[in-house]
């Protein structure tokens, strides 16, 4: 039996914003969900990465101005996990991880990046109070969601995750 792995990615995506009011603005059908192979195992590396389609922000747009259309949607974002990095995470990270790259999504959701001041403009000042203010969000998330079969992959290890559906499938994409 095959599982459609970013397809359920992209349902816990959707679920997200109609979950968490700090999510309201995020539109799951505006985002396209890839994977990406991680190059290596373990914990250190790129987890996740979010594209925004239109530029970093409307000061400094793509060129070609970022339109992008996948199976009849317009996209205003790519969102990639690194496979199996992403899903060596436990289900706590996982789900802190998803919230992380919603949360770069600008609040306009116009296919740009929600800034912050400084050089470190993804992030603020401080990538740890970024986590910090995300981490709750992400505990409010799993605990509004306690037993919902949505979640089920996200408890698994990737081991038992290849070993329950023996085939993964899913969106690859190259990054633009």
């Amino acid at each position: 039996m095959a599982f459609h792995y970013t397809e359920a990615l992209a349902r816990v995506i959707d679920d997200v914003a109609r979950t968490l009011p700090e999510f309201a603005h995020v539109r799951a059908e505006r985002i396209a969900v890839a994977f990406t192979r991680a190059r290596t195992r373990g914990p250190y590396g790129t987890i996740a990465k979010t594209v925004p389609l239109a530029g970093i922000s409307r000061e400094r747009p793509l060129p070609g101005g970022g339109e992008f259309t996948f199976r009849g949607r317009d996209i205003l974002y790519l969102v990639y996990f690194y496979f199996p990095r992403f899903h060596d995470q436990s289900f706590d990270d996982k789900i802190v991880t998803i919230i992380h790259e919603l949360f770069h999504m600008s609040p306009a959701f116009d296919g740009t990046l929600r800034l912050f001041p400084g050089r470190n403009f993804a992030h603020g000042p401080s990538r740890d109070e970024y986590e910090a203010h995300l981490t709750p969000l992400a505990a409010d998330y799993a605990r509004a969601k306690a037993g919902d079969p949505l979640l089920d992959f996200l408890r698994l290890s990737t081991e038992d995750l290849v070993r329950s559906y023996q085939q993964l499938e899913g969106l690859w994409m190259r990054m633009p």
